[in-house]
């Protein structure tokens, strides 16, 4: 059977009640195409940012707001990922002092050398330009962080949700839908869009932990305006000093006062390897009719997922897409160099095509994330300092379904890697933010690269970041849990919320201290059994 047969969830009278509306919908819409310029003015009017790029020379200069805040504007590269929202739950399989990792938390954020920025208020200035108002005195009435403890007296073997937080597989598994832990790690009234920063006094940064008598549960909430996960894990190594009393150790942030990548992006050597592909404003305005119709008339049921692929299934999967390179470009020859990571991107990239693609000529575009601090260290960064803010940009690499279900996995991995060999050298980066510069200005986000009827696949890799590498044992409150001298995380999930973006082909990768590595996926609920099946089925 074809992968591209079509799939009809609509009965025939909503389809047929759907493409009359549509067809009306597209008259709209070639009505206002008639009118380039108008249609320039509106599209600008629905992306405006609150937060402008002009006008800022002065601005950019860190200022004092009386006596109680030091207000410093939002850097330039920050502003893409205003909307996200992220929680980041970690599971520890031993009961934890909750007010020893609050009380190392704010002592962290209470010090000098930047790291007040953590404990800041979000606001928007007359110019309508996103500001980070840090208080220069934390008290009760103006917390370091949002702060939520609950005990729940009972193993976590016996709690209806928590006793269903996985563990490693043996093989290859769907192991829970991630989307049900949610409440876990976040309660109603917690933040979920920008807005809840701005017109409240709540902190950037939350921290919440539920205590059982066997396990503890630690959630991280911060809008990604502060920082990625580069920036994160620095964040979690700080705090494990302070813990640890070894606060003397702890290095003084860069970024906060200036914006050391303020320059990025203004002087472009050559051109960016994809300039072609950069949608224009029509075709802008058709990706996101195409997302509306899918989100409006479709309305996808869609959910996180979580799959554990162990290591040595991973091993296994490297050595044959290696073999599939070497057969393809030359036996006798030495195969170039992919990463677990790549191959992995590849493998679960395929998965979705196999659920969502129609045709094989549409185009998929792998979006790989790329951590921009390797790539300007030392130009712009410096090696010593950790940098807690946003250091990332997208890496596409192009192919077609069939390409991409119908070629041996290797060659698709390769072409991953040739991706990241080719767009993360300081030149291409510079180029890419040239692009992204002019968009930004222009629309209020960077370049999008592509097609209109494109499916986009959004890869991060987080296991740079070392989540499972953190050390919270000066916290334990009773030592018979303490297998080894480290008490760190079993289980890592991290959930974005992501307004009026369309992440329904999204994963990220991770990987624990035994080998295993771990993808969150957001898939339609619909093709769940076919990914189990899949998976079982060893595809």
């Amino acid at each position: 059977m074809s992968h591209f047969s079509m799939d009809r969830d609509l009965s025939s009278q909503e389809y047929l009640r759907n493409i009359r509306r549509l067809t009306d919908f597209k008259t709209e819409v070639d009505n206002h195409l008639s009118d380039v310029e108008q249609l320039e003015d509106e599209f600008r009017q629905l992306m405006r940012i609150e937060a402008r790029e002009g006008q800022r020379h002065e601005e950019d200069q860190a200022r004092e707001e009386g006596a109680s805040h030091r207000v410093v504007p939002v850097h330039t590269w920050d502003l893409p990922l205003r909307s996200a929202v992220v929680y980041h739950l970690s599971r520890f399989n031993a009961p934890l002092d909750a007010n020893k990792l609050k009380n190392s938390l704010v002592k962290l954020i209470d010090r000098d050398g930047g790291w007040r920025k953590l404990g800041a208020r979000l606001r928007l200035n007359d110019q309508k330009v996103l500001e980070f108002h840090i208080p220069t005195q934390f008290d009760a009435n103006q917390p370091a962080i949002a702060f939520h403890h609950e005990i729940i007296a009972s193993s976590i073997n016996e709690h209806p949700l928590a006793s269903r937080l996985p563990s490693p597989s043996q093989k290859p598994e769907l192991v829970a839908c991630a989307s049900d832990f949610i409440p876990l790690m976040r309660s109603k009234g917690d933040p979920e869009f920008l807005q809840d920063y701005l017109h409240t006094d709540r902190p950037m940064l939350g921290l919440r932990v539920i205590s059982f008598d066997d396990a503890t549960l630690v959630t991280l909430s911060f809008s990604h305006l502060l920082f990625d996960g580069l920036g994160g894990k620095a964040v979690l190594d700080a705090w494990s000093l302070v813990l640890h009393g070894r606060d003397q150790e702890i290095p003084d942030l860069q970024g906060v006062y200036e914006d050391p990548l303020a320059t990025l992006g203004t002087q472009p050597d050559v051109p960016y390897q994809h300039e072609s592909r950069v949608m224009g404003l029509r075709q802008l305005i058709l990706f996101g009719i195409r997302a509306f119709l899918r989100r409006t008339f479709y309305k996808l049921d869609v959910k996180y997922y979580m799959v554990c692929v162990p290591g040595s299934y991973v091993k296994k999967l490297r050595s044959n897409a290696v073999r599939d390179i070497t057969e393809v470009i030359d036996p006798t020859a030495k195969a170039p160099f992919i990463s677990d990571s790549d191959v992995l991107c590849a493998w679960w990239s395929r998965y979705i095509a196999s659920c969502v693609s129609k045709q094989a000529t549409e185009t998929f575009v792998i979006n790989n994330l790329l951590g921009l601090r390797p790539v300007l260290t030392p130009e712009l960064l410096r090696p010593e300092n950790p940098y807690v803010s946003n250091a990332l940009t997208m890496m596409p690499t192009f192919v077609t379904a069939a390409e991409l279900l119908e070629k041996p996995l290797g060659e698709i991995a390769l072409s991953v890697r040739q991706t990241t060999n080719q767009l993360s050298t300081r030149a291409q980066v510079e180029a890419r933010f040239s692009l992204d510069r002019a968009w930004q200005r222009r629309t209020g986000h960077p370049a999008l690269y592509g097609d209109p009827w494109m499916r986009m696949i959004i890869c991060t890799n987080w296991i740079k970041s070392k989540i499972y590498d953190v050390d919270f044992s000066p916290a334990l409150l009773d030592k018979k849990f303490s297998k080894s001298n480290a008490v760190s995380p079993t289980y890592n999930q991290l959930h974005a919320i992501i307004k009026d973006f369309d992440l329904i082909n999204g994963f990220a990768i991770s990987k624990d201290t035994d080998n295993n590595y771990w993808i969150y996926s957001q898939l339609e609920t619909k093709h769940k059994s076919k990914v189990e099946q899949m998976l079982s089925e060893g595809a």
